[in-house]
This record gives C-alpha cells, structure tokens and sequence, in this order.
C-alpha cells in the first residue's frame, strides 16, 4: 500500500489527477488492474488516502520545526520553505482538480487549513508576541482565521499565473505579507536575514 500512495501521489503531481487512470497506474506500477482494485476500490479511495498521508507528513514536518528555531520569525520562514518544497512538486492544476472532481479529498484538506493550521499560526503569534518580534496588539483568534482561509487563494493558480507568477513565489509574498502586518519594530529587522529565499 505504501508503494502504491508513494507512486500514485508521484504521477499525480507530476502529470496531474485526471491525466492518471487506474490502467494506467496498474501499468506503472507493474500489477493487474485485478490486484491494484482489490488493494483500493476506486480512484476517489486512492486520492483520499493520498491526501490524509501528505497532510500527516506535512504535520509531523511542521511539528519538527519549532524546537529547531531560535525564533517566531524564524519558525515561520522554515514552514514556509518546507511548504514551498512541497508546491514546487506539484502542477498548478492539480488543486483545481482536487477542488472540482473530489470534493472529499478537497474537504479533508479545508479541515486541515481550519483545525491544525490554525493552530500552529495562533502559537507562533503567541511566541512571536512573547519574544517581542511581534505586536502586542494582535488578535489571536482573527489572524489564524485569516491566514488559513487564504491558503485556498494562494493555491489557486488561476488568479495570478496570467500574471506570469507560480504558485511558490505567490505563496513567499503570502507570507510576508502576513509577516509585516504582525511583525513590531524589533521583528521588522529580523525579515530579512531568513526571508531571502
């Protein structure tokens, strides 16, 4: 099963959902279509699985950073360079086809956003405040509201790749967009030594 998610989630990004049938991954995979439908029911099966494994790989990974930071700053310049490992693997259209033909998948994804990310957005605001890089003023249940309901925009290729702009130099902007408008005096200095990738 392993192989068959680390395979699929390959082809996927690299080719884009629709552009991989089942054939033809039973095909890449070298096993009958028999064997790989007796291993997963369907497509919509294989996509799900694949996006709750990536979303619990990107949380062990996010999880990791923080005790490797020195700072807020710092903290969320590490996740945004893990994320951005993750969207320079993945065809801009991929989104759109998780948005439009696996709603579920899609869903699971939103959950994420709302719950975890959430989360990790309101204690790095937390810490960020406590170290003095950030405002004091700032509230805590509004910003990760508004960072999280904004990844969905920041995924969306449609809006800016007419632009000429990927998906990674989008998501960069996102997050120092976020960065300045949370950031005090102090923080203000500290951007541009890690924010220079």
């Amino acid at each position: 099963m392993e192989k068959l998610l680390e395979r699929s989630r390959d082809l996927f990004l690299k080719y884009g959902i629709r552009n991989i049938t089942m054939d033809k991954l039973s095909a890449d995979l070298g096993i009958s279509k028999k064997t790989l439908y007796r291993t997963i029911p369907n497509k919509s099966a294989l996509i799900e699985k694949i996006v709750s494994s990536f979303l619990e790989e990107q949380k062990l990974e996010i999880q990791a950073v923080k005790p490797n930071t020195k700072n807020a700053i710092e903290e969320m310049h590490l996740m945004a360079e893990k994320a951005i490992v993750h969207i320079r693997r993945m065809l801009p259209n991929v989104t759109f086809e998780l948005q439009k033909y696996y709603p579920e998948s899609w869903q699971l994804i939103e959950n994420h956003n709302i719950g975890f990310l959430q989360e990790v957005i309101k204690e790095n605001l937390k810490r960020g405040i406590s170290e003095g890089l950030y405002r004091s003023d700032l509230n805590l249940d509004i910003i990760p509201i508004f960072y999280a309901s904004k990844i969905a925009v920041v995924v969306d290729s449609s809006l800016y790749q007419q632009y000429g702009y990927g998906q990674d130099t989008v998501f960069k902007e996102f997050v120092l967009y976020h960065l300045h408008g949370v950031v005090s005096n102090k923080g203000k200095d500290l951007i541009n030594n890690y924010f220079n990738f």
